[in-house]
Order: structure tokens, then C-alpha cells, then sequence
């Protein structure tokens, strides 16, 4: 069985997201960084999330996403995750809100692992009008 990623393996991976992700959305984002210029985490028991930053042009808006890559497997994860992005997609926000589990989330040691996203597009959803 192949071993779990640590913290410094996720914080190696997303320095590059072309390499890291399979997500064309991802592949472009601009990650929010530390003073150091390094990627800036926010660290949990079960998780790191990092912020990141999709080009937005002229007449777009700039998606903003966090990415929740976990430190240690949980075997409910992919069930507990689409529930919850049914629920989403069934109720009503005011803003726009793309939320998923990827299995093939994110690349390590030329494995995928499993990674969690949620996009929020800084508007006003179709819905809320």
C-alpha cells in the first residue's frame, strides 16, 4: 500500500500546480503565499488547505479556491464529500459555490491522492436574483 503524503510532500506539490493537478482550473491557479513567498497553508488534524487564485480576464470574475488535500486516509471521505456537494447544489446561496472530492485529486511520487475542492466566484449566483 503506498504511503499517505506528509505536509512537506503537499506543500512540494501545489509549488507547481501543472504538475500537481489534473483540473484544467487548477493547473493555472496563482497561490496565495506566505511572507517568504512560500505556498501558505492553514493546517489541521485531518487536513491542509491552501488558498489559491484562477486568472480572471477583464469581463470575468476571479475564482477563488480552497484546497483541502488530506494528511491521512478516512475511509468515508468520498461519501461524506458528495453528500455534501448534493446538498449544495440543491439549496439556495447567495453566491456561487462549486464544491467536490476528487479522488485523483492531486499527483505525489507519481500517485494520485484524494483532494477536496471548494470555489467560490466572488458573485452573486443566477438564484439569488
Amino acid at each position: 500500500m503506498r504511503a499517505w503524503p506528509d505536509l512537506t510532500e503537499y506543500h512540494e506539490a501545489v509549488q507547481h500546480p501543472p504538475k500537481a493537478f489534473a483540473d484544467p482550473g487548477l493547473r493555472a491557479v496563482t497561490l496565495e503565499l506566505d511572507r517568504f513567498g512560500m505556498p501558505k497553508p492553514a493546517t489541521g488534524g485531518n487536513a491542509v488547505v491552501y488558498k489559491a487564485n484562477e486568472p480572471g480576464g477583464l469581463l470575468s470574475f476571479k475564482k477563488t479556491w480552497a484546497i483541502r488535500c488530506f494528511l491521512r486516509p478516512i475511509s468515508d471521505h468520498a461519501e461524506r464529500y458528495e453528500a455534501i456537494s448534493k446538498h449544495l447544489r440543491k439549496v439556495r446561496l447567495p453566491y456561487d459555490v462549486n464544491f467536490q472530492f476528487l479522488k485523483q485529486g492531486i499527483q505525489i511520487r507519481s500517485n494520485w491522492f484524494p483532494r477536496q475542492n471548494a470555489m467560490g466566484q466572488g458573485r452573486p449566483s443566477a438564484q439569488s436574483h
